[in-house]
């Protein structure tokens, strides 16, 4: 989903796209 905004797990975050860290997962903006 290419320039939307999902939230993963942190075990599977890979470090790509913008990204926070919020204490149960990851926003990550895949883009």
């Amino acid at each position: 989903m290419v320039g939307d905004l999902v939230l993963v797990n942190c075990a599977v975050f890979d470090g790509r796209g913008d990204h926070s860290r919020p204490d149960t997962g990851i926003w990550v903006r895949d883009g």
